[in-house]
């Protein structure tokens, strides 16, 4: 289970090769992005300087397979809210859907790409992706992550019973049906441990993860 490595981005290099896949994924394979618009073969924007970057690498081959980013809040406001349109949940949302209303930091996942072959094993995936989740929010102090997310994806997070909360209407953005959405730090730990607790031992074991998690960034703001 743990043929794959974890890496947070430390270096420029590093960095690079994460928006080389981004491009690679979204303009080259998923035509997403416009292939004209990225004439240096990679995907960079304004949120990169407030990101903290990961990489997920097959241990056999060396090779990238995927990665994902998290985008803090400060000093920009998250793209959820002022690219995608949404309005800031109120407290009355989280009281109607049970969950204590939003404190502390808060961050956005942005960005989760995989190789075609790695798109495939979609539950390795899934679980890889949510162990980043799990380790940056504990390291962090993060109670909840805003994303929008692929319906296909959506359907499959509920299916393994994920927590997830939709708190809007599905948009077509970036070439794809996505659906604005929220998630609890204590209610996803909760959901996988119950359903699935094979996997939360493998989310919560730190054995492939290299690199700090722990967002000085994130921390001085």
């Amino acid at each position: 289970m743990f043929e794959r490595t974890i890496k947070v981005v430390e270096t420029p290099g590093e960095l690079k090769a994460y928006q080389e896949l981004i491009y690679q994924v979204y303009a080259e394979e998923l035509k997403w992005f416009e292939v004209d618009k990225y004439p240096d073969g990679r995907v960079e924007d304004e949120y990169d300087a407030q990101s903290m970057h990961f990489l997920i690498i097959d241990k056999a081959s060396n090779e990238i397979m995927a990665g994902m980013r998290l985008i803090r809040s400060s000093p920009l406001t998250l793209p959820i809210f002022c690219k995608f349109g949404e309005k800031r949940l109120t407290p009355d949302f989280f009281l109607s859907h049970q969950c204590q209303p939003a404190q502390g930091s808060e961050v956005e996942i942005s960005q989760v790409a995989a190789l075609q072959k790695f798109r495939e094993r979609r539950l390795s995936f899934v679980i890889d992706t949510g162990k980043i989740f799990y380790h940056y929010c504990l390291r962090n102090s993060v109670n909840y992550m805003y994303f929008t997310v692929d319906l296909r994806v959506f359907l499959e997070l509920h299916k393994h019973s994920l927590w997830v909360e939709p708190f809007g209407v599905p948009k077509f953005y970036f070439g794809s049906w996505v659906l604005p959405c929220l998630s609890s730090f204590r209610e996803w730990c909760a959901k996988v441990e119950e359903n699935n607790p094979l996997a939360f031992d493998y989310v919560v074991n730190p054995n492939n993860l290299v690199g700090s998690f722990k967002d000085e960034n994130l921390q001085k703001g």
